[in-house]
């Protein structure tokens, strides 16, 4: 009896519908907080770890890729994208379940050593940011954007060209090309998967990173 009494006052109380909102509008918006850091972090001009290390320039630049790869970081291949704190492996596979080891390159479609069209995907929302594995701020990305991928101890940057929405039949965008292309795409908009949201990029330049 006494405890029905004590749940009842706590019902009733004000204490109690404050901690329940409070709980509520936590759980709202938890998975934006990532675009808040990422507005933050670009009005106080704050940057990735990745834009230290990969667009850093000179010989300090070479330095810096050559401890990452003796860490270990940049063994077999890797997609960095610097501006949004991107830093992911890209793994093989014939079904999307690999996506939750890495980036996929889309089976069937090329690599950067043969030139045409990479295709590579990845999950915008199973991870979030700070975690460096995760498509979240794909769309943040603008035309100029550089995008490195670390292919069989190759470097190949490139700079992005174009950014599109399409809807996940058009596979279109996986087609090859005669000119060597990076396409990424994820899900969107955010928390959904009615279309994905496509970066292509242009390769600029190729060199042994060792």
């Amino acid at each position: 009896m006494q405890e029905y009494k004590f749940l009842s006052a706590l019902f009733q109380s004000k204490l109690f519908y404050t901690i329940l909102t409070i709980l509520c509008l936590t759980v709202a918006i938890l998975p934006f907080i990532p675009e808040i850091q990422y507005q933050i972090r670009k009005k106080m001009e704050v940057p990735y770890e990745e834009e230290d290390i990969f667009l850093d320039e000179g010989e300090e630049r070479s330095i810096k890729i050559k401890q990452e790869y003796e860490s270990g970081r940049l063994k077999g291949n890797v997609l960095v994208i610097p501006t949004i704190g991107v830093y992911i492996d890209i793994v093989e596979g014939n079904s999307e379940k690999i996506l939750s080891k890495g980036a996929w390159r889309r089976p069937n479609t090329s690599t950067p050593d043969r030139g045409g069209n990479t295709v590579i995907t990845a999950h915008r929302y199973y991870y979030i940011p700070p975690n460096n594995k995760t498509f979240y701020n794909l769309d943040k990305l603008e035309i100029g954007s550089k995008v490195f991928i670390y292919w069989q101890e190759k470097e190949y940057i490139y700079e992005v060209y174009e950014t599109l929405i399409v809807k996940p039949q058009q596979l279109e965008i996986e087609e090859n090309t005669e000119d060597n292309i990076l396409t990424l795409y994820t899900c969107h908009p955010l928390f959904t998967a009615n279309k994905r949201y496509v970066v292509k990029s242009f390769l600029t330049e190729t060199k042994r990173y060792l």
